[in-house]
């Protein structure tokens, strides 16, 4: 009998240690309770957390706060339902990417994926979703959630493949077989001739930990207030001044022709493949000033797929100045891409 009761002990013992599965809210808790955001001079934010898991979930709602449309638009491209926000005109942009990618792929390699990676998933969701649900006044085009499988679109790299050197117009010509030209596929990466690498620029820097003790509040300091932040500061503005004097001739330029309307953000055009040229978009802007369609101009000076995409996104994304008497204004915006070498 004495047996039983030891055995019984033993086993309450150890269901008492096993590891509670928290809720998605509770999980939330514990990560703004665990890490704190503080943002330098520049605006850059530093995380702070007691664990790895608790820094992603800073770092993501650090991120949305800055940009959640970017946030949400590129991970819309990356699962292919572009056309659901914007129309039919975007399936063979959803295409290539399920060409690339299916969700059950993603779900799987999220599944097979090891514990550790899968607590840093789960955290990326969180702080996105954590976002959201503390900003209301936000929403989403189209997700409203996020999920721990939603990282493994960019696991190929900082940015994942780099599927936007396939043309959609190629793929359309292959489907509609219309013309027997195939699309060029390579390895995703861009090269120049020492064979290096090109993408997105990414860094991460450790400098040292801290305890946290403002639990559950995001704190935003200037370099005045907390002192430990001026040599980074400091490095970051001797970078910038450097980096501004390097880039002085390789930017590229953009222009518009829009009558009556100002434009009140127009992005700066970052191109990234090898050739350059001019591409001319024609434009619909509404009476709210956003560009509902772009397509190309046949004055352009290139048919280069690459060119043309990178055009057509950064039309998409133009803002001009609102004018009730003109619901559907043609114009257009030029853009002289000037190419890597």
């Amino acid at each position: 009998m004495n047996r039983i009761y030891i055995l019984l002990i033993l086993i309450l013992i150890s269901c008492s240690n096993k590891e509670k599965t928290l809720t998605e809210t509770e999980r939330w808790k514990q990560h703004a309770a665990n890490t704190e955001i503080i943002r330098d001079d520049f605006g850059v934010p530093h995380i702070y957390g007691k664990t790895d898991a608790d820094a992603v979930f800073g770092l993501l709602y650090a991120q949305c706060e800055d940009d959640f449309n970017r946030v949400e638009r590129n991970y819309i491209l990356a699962i292919g339902r572009l056309a659901e926000v914007e129309g039919e005109k975007s399936i063979y942009s959803d295409l290539r990417a399920r060409l690339y990618m299916t969700k059950k792929e993603a779900i799987d390699n999220y599944n097979k994926s090891p514990k550790w990676l899968k607590d840093l998933c789960v955290a990326f969701a969180d702080g996105i979703n954590y976002y959201l649900s503390k900003h209301p006044e936000v929403k989403p085009k189209l997700l409203t959630h996020f999920e721990p499988w939603m990282p493994m679109y960019f696991s190929e790299g900082s940015i994942g493949g780099d599927i936007e050197r396939v043309s959609t117009r190629k793929i359309k010509e292959f489907y509609d077989k219309s013309n027997s030209d195939l699309a060029v596929i390579n390895d995703g990466l861009l090269r120049l001739a020492d064979n290096e690498p090109r993408g997105s620029n990414g860094i991460a820097i450790s400098v040292h930990t801290k305890d946290i003790t403002n639990h559950g509040v995001f704190t935003r300091v200037s370099s005045d207030e907390n002192p430990e932040f001026n040599d980074i500061n400091d490095i970051i503005n001797k970078r910038s001044e450097k980096n501004i004097k390097n880039l002085a001739n390789k930017n590229s330029s953009i222009s518009y022709s829009l009558v009556d309307r100002e434009h009140t953000f127009l992005p700066t055009p970052v191109y990234l493949c090898e050739y350059g040229g001019k591409i001319v978009i024609n434009i619909t802007v509404d009476s709210n000033g956003n560009v509902i369609d772009a397509y190309v101009n046949s004055s352009s000076a290139s048919s280069n797929g690459c060119l043309i995409d990178s055009a057509l996104e950064y039309a998409k994304a133009a803002i001009f100045s609102i004018n009730p008497a003109k619901p559907s204004q043609l114009g257009t915006i030029t853009f002289l891409f000037k190419g890597k070498n």
